[in-house]
């Protein structure tokens, strides 16, 4: 009864109401193999609904930081990846940027018009955070060096 890791969806629901998302998800009569919620707010993306075989979708590449896969799909879809959502991913749609849909509440996901095409997950941490804590060290060390100076003109000056 595990959903796979991967699947292009037809269907899906645009809700972002984090707690009538979960209710759903926890409603016996939903089925998340066959409709994807996405919580994401997105102005352009409205609900869908098709019955139809929603395409494929296979790996080309998969590293923690970095996967490719390759869609096809005979009607637009959301590709839902059944990885955690954090917003440090980045995705591209044939090496377009796309948005990163947060789905299912925790899963992340992309819109993938018709047709074939190479999708694109990318994780990359801000630099901020590096350098702060470099400028802590370094402000840490400097301190110390003065202190350290500071005791031992203290000591010299005493007889």
């Amino acid at each position: 009864g595990a959903l796979p890791r991967d699947k292009l969806y037809g269907n899906w629901q645009v809700n972002t109401n984090d707690q009538a998302v979960l209710k759903t998800l926890a409603d016996p009569p939903f089925d998340p193999a066959k409709t994807a919620l996405v919580d994401t707010p997105q102005k352009d993306l409205s609900d869908i609904a098709t019955n139809d075989n929603s395409g494929t979708v296979e790996y080309q590449s998969y590293a923690p930081k970095h996967i490719v896969l390759t869609t096809q799909a005979s009607v637009p879809t959301m590709l839902l990846l059944n990885d955690k959502y954090d917003a440090h991913w980045s995705v591209t749609v044939d090496g377009k940027p796309a948005a990163l849909l947060r789905c299912n509440f925790i899963m992340r996901g992309v819109q993938v018009p018709a047709g074939a095409h190479v999708v694109e997950f990318q994780f990359s941490l801000s630099h901020k955070l590096l350098y702060v804590s470099l400028a802590a060290m370094g402000l840490a060390v400097l301190l110390g060096g003065f202190l350290f100076v500071a005791t031992r003109r203290k000591t010299a000056a005493q007889p």
